[in-house]
């Protein structure tokens, strides 16, 4: 609601406060992205938010990493590599 009492609409990625008087959203965790009403959601696990913090990702291992439970890639150690699961 604006100063002179008439309504507005909420952008992407917010929704009005409880009194109704801003727009405002959530602040997400690291494992989190924004969605388009403002709320938070839990990326899955082996992925994580994007540099926008608006979709969650996979990333893409080379075949010497291995791909973490936080969407990350581990380079394996000198004379291993990934068990063919690459989790």
């Amino acid at each position: 609601m604006k100063v002179d009492g008439t309504c507005i609409e909420c952008q992407a990625y917010t929704y009005p406060n409880t009194d109704g008087r801003q727009c405002v959203f959530e602040t997400c965790e690291s494992n989190q992205i924004l969605k388009e009403d403002g709320k938070c959601l839990d990326c899955e696990e082996y992925s994580r938010p994007d540099s926008d913090g608006k979709q969650c990702v996979t990333e893409e291992c080379q075949s010497n990493q291995i791909l973490l439970v936080d969407g990350s890639c581990k380079t394996c150690e000198d004379y291993s590599h990934p068990n063919g699961v690459s989790k």
